[in-house]
């Protein structure tokens, strides 16, 4: 008999049923009776059970005890592509009370899971369901975020590239930079107008609302400042980039943008928006009251809260794109920045408060569907960089504007931090109000970048130029103190909103500090018609700058931008300098470090420069995160040694897990003078994103001396990691001084510590696939509750990782745990002697249809990279908006198949044995085995190659040496096609 399968292979340990829609009406048709099903799954209350859009939950199914069906051999498929079904094991598997994990889609709605029974050659049998919805909406007090899961190539927040701003005088010339990408060419932005049914936009409000928004964004607001200039986000950002249009490749950045809406969700306000707020009490503007004392007070609540809304907001626009035509509709997979404009509540009665959501850049990956013929529930993860605005901003906010606040936050979309807080003083007295601060914004009517106050338009500072790729290293003068000391250069730099500088002259200079630390030097001057620099601080001024990285230990303390110290007992004038005057920097350790900055003429558009420096001292240092863009959350200067990494390099860096490990860090002295006796303390954490975690476990303490200019290494020896895999090796250089004379203090302690997550899991690629679960540390280290937003990444499509939370609110100096699962969607075809997908032609439909297709065969014998990244608003700050980079945790998942050792026979002077395949038993064709001899108390490592499946030493003299251990044991190493083996531990005879 025909059946409707007949196309697809019915071998269910190697393939996945393929139903389309129309195919599941048919089977529900013929299999319509619940109680008659062998499979049924206890939910608590018999309630249908709801989940939030792309989230995940284990359900725990039953198997009636009549039936025949197992459980491997069971499938499960959503209908109206609302979802996905996981049947892997994972080490929580129990085959005697089976679950499964369901996952749901991008789309609100109501779904059944099907559990079908393949019948060879007739059609399989519906033997269980279970009604569930998603729904987008959650409670006021929503807590916790969400679960979330990802499959497909998922790019992270961060770019993972090397340490940045190293370079200058006989350095290298890149310059990189960990938190932020180049952003050249064109960004496509869609700003929409959102509203809930708490308060709409009427017809007329939206009309004028969509035209300043699009005003703002793009075609520009003319004359705001009386100056006869049309300002817009647009015209500021080629402004500020040195945008070349038609330029190839990209200079500078430009705005494709939209306006659209409004996005009207069905719910109420408090359906999508969490209940953390403040109180503010004040004037209601729209009282014609002149006299502020008597003026009618209102309250409005600012909401800062979590990410709940953007999935229900998603479910809007696609259920809107249906009653449009295809040329007006939002295609949400072609949107680099989201900006949504939400509509606040105004309020109905004296006793009712204004609900506005305060602006804030949102760090959150969104699921959007992603339909491809034949696969209606597709999706793909995407992190759109949003940001937020009340509609009535101006209003609420003292008069800023669209344009001036959205090109703040469009900067946070670009990856750049906030630098008004937290607030750092200059020496001497200090007020809290009046300062002097640090800070590149005074607190009033003083700011010399946006992203520290965005009133009226000033510039970003030239480390943020330089991060976004507009100003070229080459550029800039550069100094590496630690290349050469004892300095004295003149140059001249022209002004930086001039654009490239001027021949012969530079556009600013770079001093190295440290890893991840800077010292910059610009000369700031308004030029005319110009949107940005109109009112500066002080013109035609040369400003200098501390800058260190997002993420670096110190960033609790400081903004990643600010002035230099401006230290008035050295006779210094600060940090702003016009013609004639001097920056001043003295050690107060006495190490006899000494720079000078020194402004010599300001004219003709150049300021000439003097740098003058000389040191006597220690510059001990070990570099952060991260070490190169395949391992973003460790630092290049911690290595884990061990036999299996000695012997192929494909596991450099990784723990051998059961057997000794070296643990290395590498400590530079960058100073001119000699270090003796330094200490260095070598711990384990629990594995952690960052934050607040303490060490559990001190490896060394590891004294040595380090000579001026060297790098030393200091080792831990001969440590065995937990069996699980998963840890942190967190490094620390104690506080340092000599005994004198000379006393000598470390000059630069901020760069003394690093640490390094490591997780490495080796899955068999065979039915049925498997699922590795890790448990991730997230600490608080601020003495007020916060919140961690976790994003997760990863780069195979042939795998999927799952996440616990989205986000979790924690209290002072709490540390939490959240679970990540990684599985792999890979299966040995014995026939074709290759991997191939464990999915759906559905889905594989939707992988080959997507922009990844031509690198699909190459990424089937990689591994997958998955990265979870963690950002955290400082609650010291006003509105918890000031949003940080506090770090991550990266883990590494390969598919092999499975094989085994057998017939392994060992000697004191020789050692012999098969690799095999698990299931078929058929010799592995090449590889290397590690012969690991001990006798409880030390180890020795033979290498040898593995030969068509056999391995043997070639003499008896290979393998001499081994006399006084007791007994052995075979380690395979896993490769590309096969997975890791042990053999059983044999006496040696």
């Amino acid at each position: 008999m025909k059946t409707i399968f007949d196309s697809i292979p019915l071998d269910v340990s190697k393939r996945v049923l393929d139903l389309s829609q129309q195919d599941l009406n048919k089977l529900i048709r013929i299999f319509p009776n619940l109680t008659a099903d062998e499979v049924t799954f206890p939910v608590r209350g018999g309630q249908t059970p709801t989940l939030y859009p792309g989230s995940w939950r284990r359900f725990p199914l039953q198997i009636a005890k009549t039936s025949k069906v197992v459980f491997d051999q069971l499938q499960f498929q959503v209908t109206d592509g609302g979802g996905n079904v996981s049947s892997v094991h994972d080490p929580t598997f129990d085959p005697a009370n089976p679950h499964i994990v369901l996952l749901a889609g991008a789309r609100s709605g109501t779904y059944t899971l099907l559990v079908l029974a393949p019948v060879l050659n007739q059609n399989p049998r519906i033997v269980g369901r279970l009604k569930f919805t998603v729904d987008g909406r959650r409670t006021a007090a929503s807590g916790d975020g969400p679960p979330v899961w990802i499959d497909g190539i998922v790019k992270g927040l961060t770019s993972g590239q090397a340490d940045w701003g190293e370079g200058g005088a006989g350095g290298p010339i890149t310059q990189t930079y960990p938190e932020v990408k180049p952003a050249l060419g064109a960004k496509r932005v869609l700003v929409l107008l959102v509203d809930t049914k708490s308060d709409r936009f009427s017809a007329a409000e939206a009309t004028t609302m969509l035209a300043n928004m699009r005003g703002a964004l793009t075609d520009g607001i003319a004359d705001t400042l009386g100056d006869n200039v049309t300002r817009s986000v647009r015209a500021f950002y080629e402004e500020m980039s040195y945008y070349v249009k038609g330029a190839s490749p990209a200079i500078g950045l430009t705005i494709d943008g939209r306006v659209d809406g409004p996005i009207s969700l069905s719910g109420m306000w408090e359906d999508y928006f969490p209940a953390e707020y403040t109180h503010d009490t004040g004037p209601d503007p729209t009282d014609p009251e002149p006299d502020p004392a008597k003026k009618k007070q209102i309250v409005t609540r600012r909401y800062y809260g979590t990410a709940d809304h953007y999935q229900p907001i998603i479910d809007a626009v696609v259920d809107r794109n249906k009653t449009l035509a295809p040329n007006q509709q939002i295609d949400l997979q072609n949107v680099d920045i989201l900006c949504l404009l939400i509509r606040t509540v105004r309020p109905t009665s004296p006793t009712d408060a204004f609900k506005c959501y305060w602006p804030r850049r949102q760090y959150v990956t969104m699921k959007i569907p992603a339909p491809v013929a034949g696969n209606p529930g597709a999706t793909v993860d995407k992190d759109l960089d949003p940001f937020n605005l009340p509609d009535d901003w101006p209003t609420f906010s003292g008069n800023r504007t669209f344009e001036d606040t959205m090109s703040h936050e469009f900067g946070h979309s670009l990856g750049l931090g906030d630098l008004y807080g937290p607030t750092v003083f200059d020496v001497g007295p200090n007020d809290p109000t009046t300062g002097p601060f640090r800070n590149l914004w005074d607190f009033g009517a003083n700011t010399w970048d946006t992203m520290a106050f965005e009133q009226p338009n000033p510039h970003f500072s030239m480390v943020s130029r330089l991060k976004l790729g507009w100003v070229l290293p080459q550029w800039l003068k550069r100094f590496n103190f630690h290349i050469k000391n004892d300095v004295d250069e003149t140059f001249s730099i022209s002004a930086v909103e001039k654009g490239p500088p001027a021949v012969g002259a530079f556009i600013g200079a770079e001093i190295r500090i440290g890893s991840n630390w800077n010292y910059y030097i610009e000369y700031r001057s308004h030029q005319p018609g110009q949107i940005g620099d109109v009112a500066l601080p002080a013109n035609d001024r040369v400003v200098c700058t501390d800058a260190i990285a997002q993420g670096f230990q110190v960033t609790s303390q400081r903004p990643e931008v600010m002035l230099l110290l401006n230290d008035p007992t050295i006779q210094s004038n600060g940090p702003i300098l016009g013609p004639n005057q001097s920056y001043l920097e003295q050690d107060p350790n006495g190490n006899g470090k000494q720079l000078k900055i020194s402004v010599l003429s300001i004219k003709n558009g150049l300021a000439t420069v003097r740098v003058q420096y000389k040191v006597f001292g220690v510059d001990l240092g070990i570099r952060p995160w991260p070490a190169s863009p395949d391992r973003p959350w460790q630092s290049p200067d911690i290595e884990v040694r061990n036999e299996k990494s000695k012997n192929d390099a494909t596991y450099f860096n990784m723990a051998w897990t059961g057997q000794p490990n070296d643990v290395v860090a590498k400590i530079t002295n960058s100073g001119t003078a000699d270090a003796p006796n330094v200490a260095v303390n070598i711990s384990v954490k629990d594995y952690n994103v960052g934050g607040d975690t303490p060490p559990v476990q001190l490896l060394a303490k590891v004294v040595k001396n380090v000579p001026a200019g060297a790098t030393v290494e200091f080792t831990a020896h001969q440590w065995i990691p937990p069996k699980d895999g998963h840890f942190c090796i967190y490094v620390e250089i104690l506080p340092y001084a000599t005994a004198g004379p000379p006393l000598l203090v470390d000059m630069n302690p901020a760069n003394n510590v690093a640490q390094s997550n490591y997780s490495t899991s080796n899955l068999a690629a065979a039915s049925p696939t498997e699922r590795t679960i890790a448990t991730v540390k997230v600490g608080n280290p601020h003495d007020r509750p916060t919140v961690a937003y976790l994003i997760l990444s990863q780069n195979n499509p042939f795998y999927r990782t799952y996440l616990s939370n989205r986000w979790i609110q924690l209290k002072a100096k709490e540390v939490r745990e959240v679970t990540v699962m990684m599985e792999s969607r890979l299966d040995w075809d014995e026939e074709r002697q290759a991997f191939v997908p464990f999915m759906s032609a559905m889905e594989l439909r939707a992988l080959t249809a997507g922009p990844n297709a031509g690198e699909l065969h190459r990424l089937l014998l990689h591994p997958n990279q998955v990265a979870l990244t963690a950002y955290m608003p400082d609650p010291t700050t006003e509105h918890m908006h000031i949003i940080r980079l506090i770090g991550g945790a990266q883990m590494q998942v390969r598919s092999g198949r499975k094989v085994q050792i057998v017939g392994f026979d060992a000697h004191n002077n020789r050692a012999s044995g098969r690799v095999q395949t698990a299931g078929h038993q058929k010799p592995v064709r090449s590889g290397q085995v590690i012969v690991i001899y001990s006798d409880g108390s030390k180890q020795a490592y033979l290498t040898l190659p593995v030969v068509d499946g056999s391995f043997a030493t070639s003499s008896t003299v290979q393998g001499g040496g081994f006399q006084n251990f007791k007994q052995a044991q075979a380690y395979f190493i896993p490769n590309s096609l096969y997975g890791e083996a042990y053999s059983q531990i044999v006496p040696l005879k």
